[in-house]
């Protein structure tokens, strides 16, 4: 793409993981992008930086020394939630390789999540306890599915039929 980037990480604040994300230059700036975020684009990446997005404000925050913290605040939300911090430099190789390979460790995940964005409404499907969760401006709505929701999910967030058949076990 001709631009200049680089990966850093980060330390999931929820559940003390580390959390990896791209920081890419442009003329006007460094921007962070994270596509675990869900959010409509990058935010600038400076103490303060912040993307006002229709279904909440993302920024970054001071931390401690280097540190910047993500926070998200939620219409309606009466305070804005911390999610990661980062140290906004290039993560050595090693570091980060060893980030990933530590991430193996934990074995298949006990259940399956999966987000997506559609335009201005995030879509949330938690296996357990087989729900969809759908964000949009004007809060949150959630709908039971029920246990083997292969259509349902395929639909959703077009994810191949055959793959969800064989995650739940389903040969319908």
């Amino acid at each position: 793409m001709g631009g200049n980037a680089h990966c850093t990480l980060g330390r999931n604040l929820v559940t003390e993981e580390m959390h990896a994300t791209v920081i890419a230059y442009a003329e006007d700036g460094a921007w962070l992008y994270d596509p675990a975020l869900l959010a409509g684009g990058p935010l600038a990446v400076c103490p303060g930086g912040a993307l006002l997005d229709p279904l909440g404000t993302l920024r970054l925050e001071p931390g401690c020394g280097k540190d910047l913290v993500v926070t998200v605040s939620l219409p309606g939300a009466p305070e804005p939630r911390s999610i990661y911090t980062l140290v906004p430099l290039p993560a050595p190789p090693h570091r980060f390789r060893q980030a990933w390979i530590a991430s193996f460790g934990k074995g298949r995940r006990p259940v399956l999540s999966i987000a997506r964005r559609v335009e201005d409404e995030i879509r949330r499907y938690t296996e357990r306890p087989h729900r969809l969760e759908i964000l949009t401006a004007e809060g949150h709505s959630y709908r039971p599915l029920p246990s083997a929701p292969v259509e349902e999910l395929h639909a959703l967030f077009g994810i191949d039929s055959s793959c969800l058949r064989d995650w739940f076990g389903d040969a319908s």
